[in-house]
């Protein structure tokens, strides 16, 4: 939160020494799922393994969570979610943290069905028969 309202701060001032990234472009790399599923299983085996387990799949779910923000702030962009219901996602965030799991999923449904991607490549105005 402090990084993001400082950047906005310095857009606002002109003092921004590079853009503001477009959150709702966000993309994970590929193999980020394939390795939150080994380290759900490694997270299963116990012992200091299962640690190393947990951590990488509590990474990568960050990630996640961080690519379902993204489909959130894009549907925003594009109009088919009104900014005052993300709005109340992220009050929603802060006083139900619970929360942050569903969009983590969200961000995983994101990873496989690539809702962002198909949609920017459909054309925009489909001739009719």
């Amino acid at each position: 939160v402090n990084g993001a309202l400082a950047q906005f701060l310095a857009r606002r001032l002109g003092l921004a020494r590079r853009p503001a990234p477009a959150f709702a472009d966000l993309e994970l790399p590929g193999w980020l799922a394939p390795a939150m599923a080994v380290g759900l299983v490694v997270g299963w085996l116990g012992n200091s393994t299962g640690y190393l387990g947990w951590t990488v799949a509590l990474v990568c779910g960050i990630a996640f969570f961080l690519q379902g923000m993204a489909l959130l702030h894009w549907l925003m962009r594009k109009g088919k979610l009104p900014a005052p219901v993300l709005g109340l996602v992220y009050v929603l965030l802060l006083v139900f943290g619970g929360l942050a799991p569903l969009i983590a999923m969200l961000g995983l449904f994101e990873e496989w069905a690539r809702f962002r991607r198909r949609q920017a490549a459909a054309p925009d105005n489909a001739p009719e028969d």
